[in-house]
C-alpha cells in the first residue's frame, strides 16, 4: 500500500526521531510528510524530567513556554533541522508547530486527510507509564486512519 500523506509526530527526543526513517521508506513517491511538534502542559513530566518534586525542568510542555514565540520559534527550528535531513526529494516535507493537548493534536491534524500516522513510543512501562501516559495508546483508538507505532531500539541497536 502507498501512503500519499504522512503525518510524523515529533517530541524533540531520539526516540520518536526514529519515526521519520520510517516514514522516508514508505512514502509514496510524490506524497508529503508533515513533521508535527506539539506543545502542551504537562506538569508530571516537568517533574520526572526534574527527578524531583519540587524542582521542575522548564521544556516545551511548559505552559509559559508553550505561549512563548521563542518557543514557537524554536520547535520550527528543531523541524527545519529534521526537515533538512530528508534524502528523498521525491516528496513534499512540511512541518507544523500546534499548542494543546497532544493526543487531541494528533487527532485534528491527522483529520486533515492523513493516510498514516508514524510515531515512535518511548516504550514507559510501571510508574512512568502510569504518570506519563502513552500517547501513541491513547491516539490509536482515536486516530481516523492507521497508525505506525516504532518501538524504541534496545541498546546495542536491535529492536
Amino acid at each position: 500500500m502507498a501512503f500519499k500523506k504522512i503525518l510524523v509526530t515529533l517530541d524533540g527526543s531520539d526516540i520518536a526521531e526514529t519515526a521519520v526513517k520510517y516514514a522516508q521508506e514508505i512514502v509514496a513517491p510524490g506524497g508529503q510528510i508533515t513533521l508535527l511538534s506539539v506543545l502542551e502542559e504537562d506538569w508530571a513530566a516537568s517533574l520526572v524530567m526534574a527527578g524531583m518534586i519540587g524542582q521542575p525542568v522548564p521544556m516545551a510542555s511548559d505552559p509559559r513556554y508553550a505561549s512563548d514565540p521563542r518557543a514557537l520559534a524554536a520547535q520550527r527550528e528543531y523541524l527545519r533541522g529534521i526537515q533538512e535531513s530528508f534524502t528523498r526529494k521525491d516528496v513534499t516535507v512540511q512541518q507544523e508547530v500546534v499548542t494543546g493537548s497532544v493526543v487531541e493534536s494528533i487527532i485534528a491534524v491527522a483529520e486533515q486527510g492523513y493516510d498514516l500516522i508514524v510515531m515512535a513510543t518511548h516504550g514507559r512501562t510501571g510508574l512512568g507509564k502510569v504518570i506519563l501516559g502513552s500517547v501513541a495508546s491513547d491516539v490509536l483508538p482515536k486516530a481516523p486512519c492507521p497508525v505506525l507505532v516504532i518501538p524504541p531500539m534496545k541498546r546495542g541497536g536491535g529492536k
